[in-house]
């Protein structure tokens, strides 16, 4: 192995100093109370800069330690947020049963943009060597899993509001009986299969979500406990009932 120049350096001027030492001894120049007084003046300055050392690295540790912490909380409160929102759309939309309920009964339903629900994988980054290394990707997929939750419900309330409500209004089909194959036959094969995909893709969406992030939290949370068992991490609880219904169209 090659070393460092530097090395050479240091050990032939410690070996020098070294060598001037016993000369100065054996020569009378330096006495036993000098090098007391300067063997303690070494080991003070060495002990105080140990100590000084010890104690930034404790406080760096301390510090990092505060970050994560507050990192695994912050992302830990995100997945709530995101599975209280699943939730409420989920109670929502859930009265509505049938392909067709769900196509052409089910009101626009308006939620807020949750733009700020996203992870700073950044801040989570030392996850990668702590704990599963694919426990960021999985994180990762299921935020998107949610905020495509959210796009797949927008798209069904802009085709419903743009192509469906205007075609049921054109043909008075509100407030009477019809069947299906009329209602089929008004509103055209293209729109009327437009409208009941979209709300499929929406439910089965919202259904994945809907299991998929209390797992990825629960995860998550025994990452943070084991990391840190006397931190203070969210759960969820499976009991609870979601808070703030999205507003309606």
């Amino acid at each position: 192995m090659n070393q460092n120049p530097c090395t050479y350096l240091y050990s032939g001027l410690l070996f020098v100093a070294a060598l001037a030492v016993i000369s100065f001894i054996y020569a009378g120049i330096i006495g036993a109370k000098e090098i007391g007084t300067t063997c303690l003046a070494m080991v003070g300055t060495f002990v105080g800069a140990l100590l000084a050392f010890r104690l930034n690295e404790s406080r760096e540790n301390a510090k990092l330690e505060k970050e994560r912490k507050a990192a695994l909380n912050n992302a830990l409160f995100i997945i709530f947020r995101q599975h209280n929102a699943i939730g409420c759309l989920a109670r929502e939309l859930g009265t509505y049963q049938s392909e067709f309920e769900r196509a052409f009964v089910c009101p626009a339903i308006r939620p807020p943009l949750y733009l700020d629900l996203v992870h700073d994988f950044e801040a989570l980054g030392f996850l990668l060597e702590a704990a599963d290394p694919n426990l960021l990707m999985r994180i990762s997929i299921e935020q998107e899993g949610f905020h495509q939750t959210i796009e797949s419900l927008n798209e069904r309330n802009k085709f419903y509001v743009d192509e469906v409500q205007p075609l049921i209004a054109k043909h008075q089909l509100n407030g009477r009986t019809v069947t299906v194959d009329e209602f089929q036959s008004k509103l055209g094969e293209l729109v009327y299969n437009g409208a009941i995909t979209r709300a499929n893709v929406l439910y089965e969406n919202l259904a994945g979500s809907g299991s998929k992030l209390p797992a990825i939290h629960s995860e998550l949370s025994g990452i943070a406990k084991k990391l840190y068992p006397k931190g203070r991490f969210t759960k969820i609880d499976p009991e609870a009932q979601p808070v703030n219904n999205p507003d309606r169209k």
